[in-house]
């Protein structure tokens, strides 16, 4: 049996702040690590999350997970480097929070369910603006 190294090709750090929540990306790029994005916000997504904690109960390794992963996402379409692609990742991070809000804390914005449906439609529509193409006339 061989001794093999194995490292993870790419790193999500999160430091949720009292003030300030940031998430550093870090990718392998030409065999070393090299920092790809940094997203940063007021504490919207670490007081999200403190503020969701104990309201989640058994659900909470499913929440907290879903978290890290709909972050790492909005961190990707960042990453693209296109403003569609950032904004529809911001958005659908926006309109999934609206949600968990709403289920795990009972808190809705007023015409909350427009704004949900808003906000997850445009950020469909620009992720699909943003993303590659694929089609015949792209080949």
């Amino acid at each position: 049996m061989t001794n093999q190294e194995h490292r993870a090709q790419t790193i999500l750090a999160i430091d949720f702040g009292a003030a300030t929540t940031r998430a550093n990306l870090f990718d392998v790029v030409e065999g070393v690590y090299r920092h790809i994005a940094t997203g940063e916000a007021p504490s919207t997504f670490g007081a999200l999350t403190v503020h969701l904690w104990p309201r989640t109960g058994r659900h909470r390794p499913a929440v907290l997970a879903y978290s890290a992963v709909l972050l790492a996402c909005a961190l990707q379409a960042l990453r693209s480097r296109s403003a569609a692609t950032a904004l529809g990742g911001g958005l659908f991070l926006a309109s999934d929070s609206l949600l968990a809000l709403e289920r795990f804390s009972g808190r809705r914005l007023p015409a909350h369910e427009a704004w949900v449906m808003s906000t997850y439609t445009a950020a469909q529509a620009l992720l699909a603006e943003g993303g590659p193409r694929h089609g015949p006339a792209d080949r």
